[in-house]
């Protein structure tokens, strides 16, 4: 019997050990050196255990089946992890069809409406992302019908006179219109219901691997596109290239016959890359959509991050979560200090501190950037791989293929002290104009300069094709 056990352990550790070699191998995600170096680490046991399992002795053929057992054990554990990565990494980094957008059905709060009263006439704004979409969607439970306007300060002018008892609004537009209009408050209104549709995205073609440009568009708590940045990456030089934009840059919206400043796109994520790349003429490949509640998972997972400061500064910043908002009280001092996720997205966010506004806001975001780069970078935060895959689990949307990032985890963990990161920013001229459609309401916004954004194009254009020397 001990004899029929010692063979099905060896059976099996010979199988698990074989399947787990194919799957690291199929998962590409190690570099050669340290595949082989565990092969021949598992053929050293495997083979040991075998040995030594045969011997005449007793104590040494116990310490062959324990060694049998341990490296059954290892492969069992190793094959686990290998399939949660694979997991992660099929579900996260696949061909992106398309992009969740937010609606709400509101009504004055003084009504105190149920999701049972709507009926009768909803108004719409006709402008709004795959409007139509959404109010199919509603119809499917709700007995409505659609009254559709052509500004959306004349459909929120109706439901405030009660001349219309409910509003199908989309969620950025909602926001924007609290932020922009001083005469609305948030808590004046109630939303009833939420509703989620897809839109279609336009496909990427891009298959370039060795350089590469992704725009990463991130959002606040409420929405809108608060950071925009280019991230220029050249595998072959090993450099990484950001260039930061200002939120109010004023924009042509590609598709669109206006302008508005880039947090205020609210179109979809293809359209917001591809103003940017319209912008500076030049091709976005990739990009990534994340959000505030993702970059704070991010900093806290790795430990937070070193932040050297140009400034002393404090105040409150709100947040939210779960549809409440919070207020988080926060002091940055001048000089490096230690920061978690909270207090590294209150320090990125800080603008009116600031004589030069969203140009130092852009100038922090940047080191922030940076340190979470240099973070990340590390042996010992790759060796925390799962808890942060975990933390950034459906936190955010990407284009970016599989490839490309098992890759860059392989060049990181070879050449990672050899990685130089590099930033520039535009700027512009500040001013006022109408935003968004919204026909008299008018926002800051910040006109190109064109000689920083020419500039900054010849430096994105000299990196991608830069070629190891």
């Amino acid at each position: 019997m001990k004899k029929i056990l010692k063979i099905i352990i060896t059976i099996l550790t010979i199988l698990l050990s074989i399947l787990l070699m194919v799957e690291l191998f199929q998962l590409d995600l190690l570099p050669m050196k340290y595949l082989i170096f565990m092969i021949i680490g598992v053929i050293i046991v495997l083979s040991l255990g075998i040995i030594l399992s045969t011997r005449k002795k007793h104590i040494i053929r116990i310490i062959g089946v324990l060694l049998l057992i341990l490296l059954l054990g290892c492969t069992i554990f190793g094959l686990y992890h290998v399939h949660n990565i694979n997991d992660f990494l099929e579900n996260s980094f696949k061909v992106v069809k398309t992009e969740k957008i937010k609606y709400y059905v509101i009504a004055r709060a003084e009504n105190k409406y149920k999701k049972k009263d709507i009926s009768g006439e909803i108004g719409y704004y006709e402008e709004s992302i795959n409007v139509s979409e959404a109010i199919n969607l509603l119809k499917k439970t709700y007995s409505v019908e659609e009254l559709n306007f052509n500004e959306l300060n004349s459909l929120m002018d109706q439901l405030d006179h009660q001349e219309l008892k409910f509003v199908l609004i989309e969620k950025t537009n909602f926001n924007i219109i609290m932020e922009l209009d001083e005469n609305r408050k948030e808590e004046d209104y109630q939303i009833i219901t939420e509703l989620s549709i897809s839109k279609k995205l336009k496909q990427n073609s891009s298959n370039r691997e060795d350089s590469f440009n992704i725009y990463v568009g991130g959002t606040d708590y409420v929405g809108l596109m608060d950071f925009n940045t280019i991230i220029t990456v050249n595998t072959k030089t090993h450099t990484v290239l950001l260039t930061s934009i200002p939120r109010d840059y004023y924009v042509d919206v590609v598709g669109y016959d206006y302008k508005n400043k880039l947090s205020f796109i609210t179109e979809g994520i293809d359209v917001s890359k591809e103003s940017i790349a319209n912008l500076f003429g030049i091709n976005i490949d990739y990009y990534i959509k994340i959000d505030s509640d993702s970059v704070v998972k991010l900093i806290d997972e790795i430990g937070g991050i070193e932040y050297c400061s140009d400034y002393a500064y404090n105040g409150a910043y709100n947040i939210y979560s779960n549809g409440y908002r919070k207020t988080v009280s926060y002091s940055i001092r001048k000089g490096c200090q230690h920061l978690d996720g909270y207090e590294a997205i209150a320090a990125s966010r800080t603008r009116n501190a600031f004589n030069g506004r969203d140009r130092v806001r852009q100038q922090n975001m940047q080191k922030i950037i940076v340190a979470i780069l240099k973070k990340l970078a590390t042996k010992e935060t790759l060796a925390n791989y799962e808890e942060i895959l975990n933390a950034l689990s459906n936190s955010y949307e990407t284009d970016i293929p599989k490839k490309i990032i098992t890759n860059s985890v392989k060049d990181i963990m070879n050449n990672g002290n050899r990685w130089t990161i590099e930033i520039q920013s535009v700027d512009g001229e500040d001013g006022h104009d109408t935003v968004h459609r919204f026909g008299s309401l008018t926002d800051w916004v910040m006109y190109p300069n064109e000689d920083t954004v020419h500039a900054a194009t010849e430096k994105i254009n000299r990196n991608l094709e830069a070629k190891n020397s």
